[in-house]
């Protein structure tokens, strides 16, 4: 019995060895945890970039037949039933104005914590056009600065919200918003800036398809940003941190009680534009129109044609 067992323990121990070696780390793989299980995300091979697995494809199969609006692209989208109710021009691509506001809150969110404190820059606080109006040294907390995102459009709180990546270089806040753009399947968008201002020798565009992924990922995912959008105003108390003020909403599509966000834009280059997410006939919808001369006609225009098409 001993030399039997003399005899066999080395092959064993030789065919254990073999094995090893040819295929190391994969002998107890089945017991091993697949990474799919824990997120849908997966690095792509000799990139730092990740790739979603489980993207959300908006179906665009279907040609609906299309109405007149002022805008050079317009959409209407039925969430709930995942199909399109009209669409104009989807290959248009351009600028989308302060509609890129939407991704700056989505990479604040996902970057910075709750309880985080802000405070303002010189340059933040000089950024002109459409503001919160927060000074330089005051301090906010995250909800604050978000709120003077949305309501009155701030591009003063847009640029510090960036800054606080890399204190005063929001460039780097910029490439946070394009890689989380790719994440979620936006193809067709390029950011320059986190407040959607045309800058000098800056390049950024999108278009409704992309406006669309964005805004659905916004509204399935990020609740606060949601509650913040549909918000009429919002009253900051004054104290040792910051100045009293009451910020007004923009979104003048929130007198109609159907309406529950979203975001306005206007640049000279990028026309005015809109995505409103509304409820239609006891449907989740989200509208678009980018360009227009008149985006309140388009938008109310699109939301009826909407009624008659959604059962």
């Amino acid at each position: 019995m001993i030399k039997i067992l003399s005899i066999i323990l080395p092959i064993l121990l030789l065919t254990f060895a073999t094995i090893y070696f040819i295929n190391p780390g994969n002998i107890f793989a089945d017991y091993e945890i697949s990474s799919t299980t824990i997120s849908p995300l997966k690095k792509v091979t000799n990139s730092s970039s990740y790739v979603n697995t489980n993207l959300w494809t908006p179906n665009f199969s279907d040609k609906p037949n299309n109405i007149e609006i002022n805008g050079k692209s317009g959409l209407v989208y039925n969430l709930t039933d995942d199909n399109l109710v009209f669409i104009k021009n989807a290959e248009y691509k351009g600028s989308i104005a302060s509609m890129v506001k939407v991704m700056t809150a989505i990479v604040s969110i996902d970057n910075y914590r709750s309880d985080q404190t802000f405070v303002i820059s010189k340059q933040a606080s000089e950024i002109e056009e459409d503001s919160m109006g927060i000074l330089e040294g005051e301090k906010y907390t995250l909800e604050q600065m978000l709120y003077g995102l949305f309501l009155p459009s701030g591009n003063d709180t847009a640029f510090a919200l960036a800054e606080e990546t890399k204190k005063g270089d929001y460039k780097e806040f910029v490439k946070l918003m394009n890689l989380k753009a790719k994440e979620i399947g936006m193809e067709n968008t390029t950011f320059s800036n986190p407040s959607g201002l045309q800058e000098e020798n800056e390049f950024q565009e999108s278009n409704i398809k992309d406006v669309l992924i964005m805004s659905r990922y916004a509204l399935k995912n990020y609740p606060l940003i949601m509650q913040i959008a549909k918000s009429k105003e919002y009253y900051i108390e004054g104290n040792n941190n910051h100045h009293e003020q009451t910020l007004y909403n923009q979104n003048f599509m929130l007198e109609y009680s159907n309406i529950k966000g979203l975001k306005t834009g206007y640049t000279p280059e990028a026309g005015l534009c809109m995505v409103v997410y509304a409820i239609v006939n006891g449907k989740e919808v989200i509208a678009i129109v980018l360009n227009s001369d008149n985006r309140k006609a388009d938008m109310t225009y699109m939301l009826d044609y909407a009624m008659g098409m959604i059962e």
